[in-house]
């Protein structure tokens, strides 16, 4: 199994993971994290899904649901934005939130990045780190027309 270089540093600057190691280019060119991540592993993803979506390991990419549920499990980690009607978050988001209906993050739950919204519950411990818009849901469907 190889070993992974680990390091990492706060907010806009650059992360980086070199495996076997091998050189650290990412320090040259300054990526984000989340530029740097969709390059290293996958190529970014998008899911659509429609009902309730379970999420208990990592996804890299963009979830889209016109009216679905999103549940983000305490061991799972979604690199990305969502758009859902309802989110409930045990996990780590990093990314902005999009929930025409309700977002709720849990007392694990963390958010790095914006959450818009007509209904929003942060249960204590949960960590939220962003901006927060609120919308009524007439709004939210006007726009999305």
């Amino acid at each position: 199994m190889p070993s992974l270089e680990v390091e990492t540093i706060v907010a806009d600057e650059a992360f980086s993971i070199s495996p076997l190691g091998e050189v650290d280019l990412l320090r040259e060119t300054n990526t984000s994290f989340r530029e740097w991540l969709t390059q290293a592993f996958e190529p970014a993803k998008e899911i659509s899904f429609e009902g309730t979506l379970r999420v208990d390991a990592y996804i890299a990419g963009q979830i889209h649901s016109d009216d679905g549920k999103l549940i983000l499990s305490a061991g799972g980690t979604i690199d990305g934005d969502l758009f859902v009607r309802e989110a409930l978050i045990d996990g780590t988001v990093r990314g902005d939130i999009h929930g025409t209906g309700r977002v709720e993050l849990g007392s694990s739950g963390r958010v790095i990045g914006d959450i818009e919204t007509a209904q929003l519950v942060i249960q204590p411990g949960a960590t939220f780190q962003g901006r927060c818009a609120f919308t009524s849901k007439a709004t939210s469907a006007r726009e999305a027309a």
